[in-house]
């Protein structure tokens, strides 16, 4: 009788060694699979975060990069247009310039104009008092002959004179003042 009692023991052991090992090796392979499967899906979800990144920053570099291309042609640009406006101002000063230039040739050749002309009057004016130098020596002579009417023609003559004279003197200051005029834009 307690034999078989032994017998039994030994096979309810037996069974329960069995059922232990089978569940370890069941946990065991469950656990690992799973711990194989969460730590590849881990790391596939991580490089694809850095993949993500990555492009991420590369989008950033790409946009920077742009955005510094943009700000060149803008400067570029802007350097064009102040070239543009300082070459039209330097032709503008340059034309100012040349009609300033013009204007004081037309004044030059105005003044030598009148210059000219005064010279002229001088002229005039001088052989105009010769024939009435003339004219009084005729009529000197001819005092002698007709003394009454010739007294009246010489004093005509002297009024002439003294009017030819003042206008002489007139014409010799215009003259001065156009020299003095000259000197003074010289």
């Amino acid at each position: 009788m307690t034999t078989t009692t032994t017998t039994t023991t030994t096979t309810t052991t037996t069974t329960t060694t069995t059922t232990t090992t089978t569940t370890y090796y069941y946990y065991f392979y469950y656990y690992y699979y799973d711990y194989y499967y969460t730590t590849t899906t881990l790391l596939l979800l991580l490089l694809l975060l850095l993949l993500l990144i990555l492009l991420l920053l590369l989008l950033l570099l790409l946009l920077l990069l742009l955005l510094l291309l943009l700000l060149l042609l803008l400067l570029l640009l802007l350097l064009l247009l102040l070239l543009l406006l300082l070459l039209l101002l330097l032709l503008l000063l340059l034309l100012l310039l040349l009609l300033l230039l013009l204007l004081l040739l037309l004044l030059l050749l105005l003044l030598l104009l009148l210059l000219l002309l005064l010279l002229l009057l001088l002229l005039l004016q001088l052989l105009l008092l010769l024939l009435l130098l003339l004219l009084l020596l005729l009529l000197l002579l001819l005092r002698l002959l007709l003394l009454p009417l010739l007294l009246l023609l010489q004093l005509l003559l002297l009024l002439l004179l003294l009017l030819l004279l003042l206008l002489l003197l007139l014409v010799l200051l215009l003259l001065l003042l156009l020299l003095l005029l000259n000197l003074y834009y010289y």
